[in-house]
C-alpha cells in the first residue's frame, strides 16, 4: 500500500501595502509566499517507509526564515513484529 498526503498553502497579497498602513503589521518583503509538503508512506507486511518533502518559499509570516528553501526534511524505515519495533 501506498498512501501519502500533500498540503501547500498559497498566498497571493496584491494590496499588502495599503493593509500595512492600515494595521501597523510589519512588511512582507514579497507579494506572494507559500509553503508545501508531501508526504509518500509505503507499507508491505511488517516493513514500512516514508519520506516527506517540504518546500517554503517566501515563507509565511511567523514562520522561521531559515526555513527558505526545499528539499527532503526527514525520511524513514520501520520495522514491526508482535514484539519488536525498529525504527
Amino acid at each position: 500500500m501506498v498512501p501519502g498526503k500533500y498540503t501547500a498553502v498559497l498566498k497571493w497579497m496584491p494590496n499588502i501595502i495599503t493593509l500595512i498602513l492600515l494595521i501597523g503589521a510589519p512588511a512582507v518583503p514579497s507579494k506572494m509566499v507559500s509553503t508545501a509538503f508531501a508526504q509518500l508512506d509505503y507499507t508491505n507486511g511488517r516493513i514500512s517507509a516514508g519520506v516527506r518533502y517540504e518546500a517554503y518559499e517566501n515563507v509565511l509570516q511567523g514562520y522561521d526564515s531559515a526555513y527558505n528553501g526545499q528539499g527532503i526534511a526527514n525520511k524513514y524505515i520501520r520495522y514491526t513484529d508482535s514484539t519488536l519495533t525498529v525504527q
